[in-house]
């Protein structure tokens, strides 16, 4: 794959080969989820794929009217389209598995 498709887990470069990704991103993101953790960085803002995603998943937020989109923030990137009043979890005070089992808890199993 391209650069521009790369993505962080490798094992869905075969299931991803071939597919439309802005249609199976579209179904994902904003018809398939429950939520949507957001993992915000000056990275996740500068690449083309995370700024379609984060599109797709406010357009979710909003015609969902209730929490959809869960922001997890590595530092202070603002992201356009994600209002500062949104409640956010910081990964500069979280163990992996204390976001691991605030997720759990958000999807009530834990």
């Amino acid at each position: 794959m391209a650069s521009d498709f790369s993505f962080y887990d490798a094992y869905e470069e075969v299931t991803l080969w071939g597919k439309d990704l802005v249609e199976h991103f579209d179904s994902i993101y904003r018809k398939q989820g429950r939520y949507c953790v957001m993992f915000i960085s000056r990275h996740y803002a500068e690449k083309i794929w995370t700024r379609y995603e984060c599109r797709v998943a406010l357009a979710r937020a909003i015609e969902q009217r209730s929490e959809y989109v869960l922001p997890v923030r590595f530092d202070k990137t603002e992201i356009p389209g994600l209002p500062p009043t949104t409640a956010y979890l910081d990964l500069t005070k979280l163990t992996p598995e204390e976001l691991g089992t605030r997720i759990l808890q958000k999807l009530g199993r834990g």
